[in-house]
């Protein structure tokens, strides 16, 4: 009985090592085919489209083709289960959106997945702050008259949002909560119907990305009240932050990251963070985000993951004090 024992002990080892052993070879001539992106969002946004050029970037240094595959659904709970149960060999990868993948597991009872169990951070790859804006005769100039008129006329202004659990909603919540007002929520389908619905002035304000705002406010049919951000953007130079206008720092701003599923190998995921800071460095991929909204900057997976969890534990609050949950 002990001689056979041994034998299966042994035998298990040797499988174990010779398992570790291919992956390590997979590992180090890593990669060897195509790998798939998963953008769990629609096609368009400025998390696809800054996706995409980052899989471009990754194509170019790799010498291996990286193609972006759009799985949109269940406001993005879709495309995260499909990679969180994916083979954690580096060939199916995660675009992960801030606004899902630190505010679903609170948004939700059963999203699926989770955001430390299921997936190994990558990198990051860029953010993207928030503006609020007005429709153009809104009394207003800016985010401290607003928290006055809103003061004064309590659930009198309405703010759009793109969605039930969007971030602009959690934004408009946020900003209520740190200033004391109410205001009444009306949310949308996305962020260019609620621009068309403001700019008529069927609503009262906004928070958007400056990318679905630039062309309206170029345009003079709406205007910037502030940045729900913890610095000005290049896009809206004169527009100034929260904290500037003498109000508490509300940080409203996504970051977009690339995550792997749990259990890939560590050498997979050091090529990956070193090609992407390398490409996030770049003055022509900082050029084509920042006419996106956005701003380039990286972080390795250490910080990515710490990252991950703080913004976990600052959502959570937020989101159950405004009471808002998805079916």
């Amino acid at each position: 009985m002990i001689r056979i024992g041994l034998r299966r002990v042994a035998a298990l080892g040797i499988a174990v090592l010779t398992s570790c052993g291919a992956l390590n070879a997979a590992a180090q001539s890593y990669p060897n085919r195509p790998v798939t992106i998963v953008m769990p969002l629609s096609p368009g946004g400025g998390a696809d489209s800054m996706t995409r050029v980052l899989a471009q970037g990754l194509t170019e240094e790799l010498k291996q083709s990286f193609l972006v595959e759009n799985k949109p659904g269940a406001n993005g709970n879709i495309g995260n289960v499909s990679v969180a149960r994916a083979a954690p060999d580096g060939y199916t990868l995660l675009s992960a959106y801030s606004g899902i993948q630190v505010t679903n597991p609170s948004l939700y009872a059963k999203p699926g997945w989770d955001p430390i169990k299921d997936f190994a951070p990558v990198a990051l790859m860029g953010r993207a702050p928030h503006v609020v804006v007005a429709r153009k005769d809104l009394p207003v100039n800016n985010l401290t008259e607003l928290v006055a008129y809103a003061t004064a006329n309590p659930n009198k202004l309405t703010f759009a949002s793109t969605g039930i659990g969007s971030l602009s909603q959690i934004g408009g919540e946020q900003l209520m909560q740190a200033t004391k007002i109410k205001m009444t929520h009306v949310p949308y389908r996305g962020a260019g119907p609620s621009m068309n619905d403001l700019v008529a002035g069927m609503v009262d304000i906004s928070i958007v990305t400056p990318a679905s705002a630039m062309g309206n406010l170029s345009a003079g049919n709406i205007k910037a009240l502030g940045l729900m951000a913890a610095r000005r953007h290049p896009m809206l130079p004169d527009v100034s932050t929260v904290q500037e206008q003498g109000l508490p720092l509300i940080d409203l701003t996504t970051w977009f990251a690339l995550f792997a599923p749990a259990g890939t190998p560590d050498a997979v995921i050091q090529t990956l963070a070193a090609k992407v800071e390398k490409i996030v460095a770049s003055p022509a991929y900082k050029a084509r985000i920042q006419d996106q909204g956005s701003y380039a900057e990286f972080l390795g997976p250490k910080e990515l993951g710490e990252l991950t969890a703080r913004d976990l534990a600052y959502w959570r609050p937020i989101i159950e004090a405004a009471g808002i949950r998805v079916e």
